[in-house]
């Protein structure tokens, strides 16, 4: 995954070692594998009695914060979105842009700018 992230710089596949040697899995099919770990995940929370909520879809008001909730591209995104607003919140706007002068390898400034580290 560094190599995607970090571009020209990196590798788009992964190399893993097997008994027959070397292999290569190209950055797709780690990202399929990412995904599906992350359903089989989901579904054993709500299978243990999680509960599946909404409500982080919704404002204050009840309404929906996305066009479509069953969409799950559009619940990718609100929960980025609210990921990064979370962020300027507990770092304050005033350091966030003071930090986002200051050079981060390609890795460190994606996950900087996707609101999913911070400085």
């Amino acid at each position: 995954m560094l190599g995607q992230v970090a571009g020209d710089v990196g590798n788009g596949n992964a190399t893993v070692l097997q008994d027959y040697g070397m292999a290569e899995i190209p950055f797709g099919a780690l990202m399929n594998t990412l995904v599906e770990l992350g359903q089989q995940a989901a579904e054993e929370s709500v299978r243990s009695g999680g509960q599946e909520s909404e409500r982080y879809l919704m404002d204050s008001e009840g309404n929906y914060r996305v066009d479509d909730p069953s969409n799950p591209e559009d619940r990718a995104k609100a929960v980025m979105d609210m990921l990064r607003k979370d962020f300027e919140l507990r770092m304050g706007n005033d350091q966030i842009e003071e930090e986002a002068t200051e050079p981060y390898d390609p890795m460190t400034a994606w996950l900087i700018s996707a609101g999913m580290v911070g400085h």
